[in-house]
Order: structure tokens, then C-alpha cells, then sequence
């Protein structure tokens, strides 16, 4: 896991699911998304991101308190001529559906998408 955001979980949010945005840009986004214990262990696949499901749920707060999470994804390349520049948005949303917290990954969030796919990560830390 590379650049680990620590990510403070209101524990009122209920229900909490990770979603995957590229707003600007006509492209698709698909991706694994990961779990880890509280000491960095894998534990298992949480979801799959595809153009149809752009969230994963995760778990209540309770739940997920000090588990480590890693998005690796991409923006797919979809017959479109040219470079096409995105900038991939992730956040985390309460059961109300508002989202308490957005960033753009630093590893591949942004760029442009030419021949092929793109790829990125997002790992986050549930404080």
C-alpha cells in the first residue's frame, strides 16, 4: 500500500459506501476494491467498480474502525479518438447518501487516456 490517507469515519454515518467518479471526462472507470485488517493483512475483496456499479458498500463504522482499504482501478479506454484527459474523484458516503469525504488519488487520479487503459490506486485508512 502506497500514500495511505487516514480517513476519519463520522460514527453516526451508518451504513458507509465507496464510491468512484471521473465527472469531466466521458470515460468508464472499473476497479477492485480491497480490504485489509488493522495490522495491513489482506482480508478479502470488498467489491468490484464497473460502469454500471460505481460504489462498493463497506460497513458500518463500527465495522470498519481501524481497517485499511485499497482501490485499484482504471480509467478504460473506449474506442474514443485522441487523448482524453480525466481526473478521477473518490469519496466516502454515509447511509444519508452526502458524502463526508472526496480526494483525487495521488497515484494516477489524473492524466490522459490514449491507447490504453489507465490505471490508479487509492488506499485509505478508517480512523
Amino acid at each position: 500500500m502506497t500514500n495511505i490517507v487516514d480517513i476519519a469515519i463520522p460514527p453516526d454515518a451508518g451504513a458507509i459506501t465507496f464510491g468512484v467518479a471521473c465527472p469531466a471526462s466521458p470515460q468508464a472507470l472499473s476497479g477492485i476494491v480491497w480490504r485489509y485488517t488493522t495490522t495491513q493483512q489482506p482480508d478479502g475483496k470488498c467489491g468490484e467498480i464497473t460502469p454500471a456499479t460505481p460504489s462498493v458498500p463497506l460497513g458500518s463504522p463500527g465495522t470498519i474502525a481501524g481497517r485499511y482499504f485499497v482501490l485499484e482501478g482504471a480509467v478504460l479506454k473506449l474506442g474514443s479518438d485522441g487523448p482524453i484527459p480525466y481526473q478521477v474523484i473518490v469519496s466516502l458516503r454515509g447511509s444519508n447518501g452526502t458524502a463526508f469525504h472526496q480526494e483525487v488519488p495521488q497515484d494516477g487520479g489524473v492524466g490522459t487516456v490514449d491507447k490504453e487503459s489507465s490505471p490508479f490506486q487509492y488506499s485509505f485508512h478508517a480512523v
